[in-house]
């Protein structure tokens, strides 16, 4: 095995959970932003908030593993796509709390922009543990 086997098969046994909850929580947000119509204000504030606490639990859990070397870079890039769609989904959860809909619009379209981040560097990073 490459040196750092040990971490490798650690990575490669501990990464993919942490990859499922986050697809799972993108398709909760995902259904919240569809129905977002339909709800208060202060449902779509508690419901963000909610969506940022989970997501700042799961990636201190991310940032706990320990990646093999050649996959520093990849891991980090992911922990901090997480990061900012936290952020967005805190400005969200703020702007319904305001009940200002422009902010939440646009704080609504930065976590588009986000999460397209997230998915991409998520899925380099599942295609580069899959080869360990």
């Amino acid at each position: 095995a490459a040196c750092g086997g040990d971490s490798e098969d650690d990575y490669k046994e501990d990464f993919p959970p942490m990859s499922e909850r986050l697809v799972g929580m993108g398709e909760e947000v995902s259904r919240t932003i569809e129905r977002a119509g339909q709800s208060s204000d202060q449902q779509l504030a508690d419901d963000f908030a909610d969506y940022a606490e989970r997501l700042d639990g799961l990636q201190e859990d991310l940032s706990d593993l320990e990646p093999p070397e050649d996959l520093a870079d990849e891991h980090d890039e992911l922990v901090d796509a997480v990061d900012r769609v936290q952020a967005s989904l805190n400005d969200i959860a703020d702007a319904a709390d305001e009940g200002d809909p422009d902010a939440a619009r646009q704080a609504t379209i930065e976590l588009v922009r986000r999460s397209a981040d997230l998915r991409r560097a998520r899925g380099t990073l599942v295609a580069e543990v899959e080869k360990l």
